[in-house]
């Protein structure tokens, strides 16, 4: 009798008796080594994407080049939070990890999910938002990336565009105060500050810098005090006045601000392809901080830097992402 039918080792086995232990055992382990490595699984992973936001779709396509290059296995579907009744559509079908883009989906995501990875993207501020109490892990189902930008990274940027750069003038309140706190903090600058609590007195603060207590003025990226009368104000008033000025986008820019940071929003894509790739093999998304932008370039427009007599060095020009004559 062939010893192997004796063992009960075999007997739950499917066709055990035409191969030997060992080579049985190499392939068990085979199996379990190629399946823990991340190489072979079926995972499902939404994307909510926006029509009406034209750099979701290179985002969404850095996201999809990440997991086709690890052969992940991993199946996409991709939804639209313009279309009512997304949020049926996900629940139709399980999913592995969400990834909405956007806070207006991050919050009907993780509102609606408690129980599903939720990874997001492009959200500019999520703890403004109310997405997360802190840039910590959440402790919770979720994890993602973040557009803000520290200050420090911000003034080097500002820094290559105006070289002399020590003071500042900013207009802020309670959404941005942690902002002017770390701007605050950085060695070398002189911060002239106004605080407010409504956008109807950024004009009346607004007249307090001129060009000799500011060197560039910031825009803080803040909903509460900044829309679009209180923006048209500002520009206006720091052309007219010439006073530099770095704003957070960049329209902006086009419109007459002097610079704004500009993202990669591919290599965004391919950030947040990591950060799914990371939770699709196992890694709690309670454990992951919110992560930043890796690469971040900037906009100029050269017709303001002319019009306010700021001399900036052609290769300055040419080394920017967006340039407005």
């Amino acid at each position: 009798m062939n010893k192997s039918s004796e063992d009960p080792f075999y007997k739950r086995i499917p066709f055990a008796g035409k191969f030997s232990r060992q080579k049985i055992i190499l392939i068990l382990l085979a199996g379990y080594c190629l399946f823990s490595s991340g190489l072979v699984y079926s995972q499902n992973v939404a994307i909510v994407s926006s029509r009406k936001i034209s750099f979701f779709a290179d985002t969404v396509n850095g996201i999809k080049k990440v997991l086709a290059a690890d052969n992940a296995g991993a199946a996409i579907d991709i939804f639209y939070s313009d279309d009512s009744g997304y949020l049926d559509q996900l629940k139709a079908k399980k999913y592995d990890v969400i990834c909405p883009l956007g806070a207006a989906a991050a919050k009907d995501v993780i509102g609606e999910f408690k129980d599903v990875a939720v990874v997001f993207s492009l959200v500019i501020d999520p703890v403004q938002a109310k997405i997360v109490r802190s840039l910590g892990p959440s402790g919770s189902n979720f994890c993602g990336i973040t557009l803000m930008v520290g200050a420090k990274i911000q003034v080097e940027m500002v820094k290559k565009i105006i070289p002399g750069l020590k003071k500042i003038g900013i207009i802020y309140e309670g959404a941005s105060r942690s902002f002017y706190d770390e701007m605050n903090a950085l060695d070398g600058l002189t911060i002239k500050a106004q605080e407010v609590f409504t956008d109807t007195k950024v004009p009346s603060a607004m007249v307090s810098f001129n060009r000799d207590n500011t060197d560039v003025f910031w825009v803080v990226l803040d909903g509460d005090i900044y829309n679009r009368d209180s923006l048209a104000y500002v520009l206006n008033y720091s052309t007219s006045h010439k006073i530099p000025t770095m704003i957070f986008s960049s329209n902006m820019v086009k419109a007459g601000a002097l610079m704004s940071c500009v993202y990669d929003y591919h290599d965004l894509g391919v950030q947040t392809g990591e950060m799914i790739l990371d939770v699709l093999k196992g890694k709690s998304p309670a454990q992951i901080p919110v992560a930043t932008p890796r690469k971040l370039g900037y906009a100029l427009n050269v017709k303001i830097a002319e019009y306010i007599g700021l001399s900036i060095p052609s290769s300055i020009v040419q080394s920017a992402a967006e340039v407005y004559r």
